[in-house]
């Protein structure tokens, strides 16, 4: 990295306590990473109200903006229509949909929810204060939304361990995270072979002189016998191409990965302190 241009904040945390990285505790913007604990707090609420994930919830027709990252949109029309909270979770977690993104946000009541949602979790660096389209109106406003590396990691394993959803509900987010189409050189491409895997990206535009404020991914893993393990790889003001963003982002992967199998409480199954 130090003949790069870009900043990485790196954070692998395991549920045995073991914590590694750079940058850990320094602010990132997040981009769609958002949408992993936007998701928890549909959960949350689905759970509260007795919801399934069958259950249709109205979409209008000016919800659906335009000009911006939308499968939703582009799939089934500008109009207004009833879709269901697993149909949204699925393109606004697996297809990054910026409109179904803000849709599921209004239904949980608002940015501040979410964030509040992975604070609970173990997110105590973080600020959730604005929706997709609010950031869309202005590059830098992408910057807003942000969290620490180890903050968002702490978060992904504190929603496996927590007792708050039911094991269908954590099988479903599981479940559509490991769906995620992995871009060339994000986490998923830079892991062994043959683990279970999910992540969440998270991209931002780029400014006229060619800086792209955010190139994220966060993802989980599980070794062999079934523990998780959180990898958070965020890249801020990147001067690279996106093909250089990809590639250090799998190389990162890479060497985290390396670390953590010469770690011997881990390899004996041993509680290491945090």
């Amino acid at each position: 990295m130090r003949n790069k241009k870009a900043l990485a904040g790196v954070a692998l945390l395991t549920e045995d306590g073991l914590c590694a990285g750079v940058h850990m505790d320094a602010p990132f913007p997040l981009l769609s990473v958002i949408k992993f604990p936007l998701a928890v707090a549909v959960l949350k609420k689905m759970q509260h109200e007795q919801a399934t994930l069958t259950t249709m919830i109205p979409v209008r027709a000016e919800q659906l903006h335009t000009g911006t990252h939308s499968p939703l949109r582009d799939q089934r029309g500008r109009r207004d229509m009833e879709v269901s909270l697993e149909d949204l979770l699925r393109y606004a977690v697996t297809f990054s949909d910026n409109n179904g993104c803000d849709i599921l946000m209004e239904y949980v009541g608002g940015p501040a929810v979410v964030e509040a949602c992975a604070r609970r979790l173990g997110a105590d660096s973080v600020f959730i204060g604005h929706n997709e389209d609010w950031m869309h109106l202005n590059i830098y406003n992408q910057y807003a939304n942000w969290g620490t590396p180890r903050s968002m990691a702490r978060m992904l394993l504190g929603f496996f361990s927590s007792p708050d959803f039911s094991q269908e509900h954590k099988d479903f987010l599981t479940g559509i995270r490991a769906g995620t189409p992995a871009l060339p050189g994000k986490i998923l491409e830079g892991l062994p072979q043959g683990l279970t895997a999910g992540h969440k990206t998270g991209s931002s535009d780029r400014t006229p002189q060619g800086l792209k404020l955010a190139d994220n991914d966060l993802a989980f893993f599980r070794l062999p016998d079934g523990r998780y393990v959180a990898l958070a790889v965020f890249l801020c003001n990147s001067m690279e191409s996106p093909e250089t963003n990809l590639s250090l982002i799998k190389d990162i992967t890479r060497l985290s990965v390396d670390w953590l199998a010469r770690q011997p409480m881990l390899l004996q199954g041993g509680t290491a302190r945090p």
